[in-house]
């Protein structure tokens, strides 16, 4: 985005992310949580926010880094715009550059997309090189890097939402950057489901998850509506309490109108499509086929 490309008087809501924030496709109109979030700061500020979403499906915080590292050095972000950084799982590593989007070693079929030299680099680098407490050190580096960011330019406090749930040590009480209090998938997504362990284990969504980032639209709403709260009325935002849980039972898919409401149809054509595909089945995790043990990777 280019300062010049700004509409006159209005405010800016930048968002980076992953699958947890990216937005719909732009002829598809649902409400999700940061259209949502935008919208209702412009009622609370009686003035435009303009959203800027530049989240991406499955980025690692490298490539979500290097996207606020040029807003930084660009200057589009104003002392009178909001910053939400969506944050993924610090144990994703963005392995090749031609491929942001391939950072999460859980990818069932990674394998198709790189060449088998490129295979054993990853497979040899998560398991002699990468490990948690690696992947805590550059986390926290990166926050330490935006908080003075922030210092410096003038910012407002940015929102940190937590993907997945992940030790921020000093930043959890920071007066510069505001964290949540609980992630979207351990206190959000995970709960929409009738009864989680089982439903997991069942593989519920058979690889093709129908939800809008992961999450019924019902709340997206009660989440952009606390996340504008949160970021206007500079209040902590808590993950942990007052959405909807078990919406999701073992037949709710065949409930037509809550599909409607609540889910991606076009997603959801789409799962169906694949389903009944004759020669469609489960692909074993490139993981387990390598013989890796996941622990930190997350997403």
């Amino acid at each position: 985005m280019n300062l010049k490309d700004r509409t006159p008087g209005a405010r800016y809501l930048f968002v980076i992310g992953d699958s947890f924030s990216v937005s719909p496709k732009p002829d598809d109109l649902a409400q999700t949580w940061t259209r949502v979030a935008a919208q209702q700061l412009a009622e609370l500020h009686g003035t435009p926010v303009m959203l800027v979403n530049n989240s991406m499906m499955g980025v690692s915080q490298d490539w979500m880094w290097l996207t606020l590292q040029d807003w930084m050095a660009e200057g589009v972000i104003t002392d009178e715009d909001y910053l939400i950084v969506a944050l993924t799982h610090p144990g994703r590593f963005w392995y090749l550059e031609r491929d942001p989007a391939m950072s999460n070693s859980n990818i069932i079929d990674i394998d198709r997309y790189c060449s088998p030299e490129e295979c054993k680099a990853i497979e040899l680098f998560i398991k002699h090189i990468q490990r948690p407490s690696l992947d805590g050190i550059h986390l926290n580096n990166r926050m330490g890097w935006l908080a003075y960011q922030v210092l410096k330019n003038h910012l407002q406090q940015p929102l940190i939402i937590k993907g997945f749930d992940q030790l921020l040590l000093d930043f959890e009480q920071s007066d510069v950057l505001s964290i949540s209090n609980g992630s979207l998938c351990d206190d959000i997504s995970y709960w929409e489901f009738h009864d989680p362990e089982a439903e997991i284990k069942n593989k519920f969504w058979k690889g093709i998850d129908c939800r809008y980032n992961h999450m019924c639209l019902s709340n997206h709403e009660i989440l952009g509506k606390q996340v504008a709260e949160s970021l206007f009325y500079k209040l902590p935002l808590d993950l942990t309490s007052g959405y909807q849980r078990g919406l999701l039972t073992p037949n709710i898919l065949d409930d037509t109108e809550f599909c409607r409401h609540q889910l991606d149809l076009n997603a959801l054509e789409y799962r169906t499509t694949q389903l009944k595909t004759p020669y469609f089945k489960p692909v074993t995790p490139w993981l387990k086929r390598v013989g890796i043990n996941a622990r930190n990777t997350r997403g």
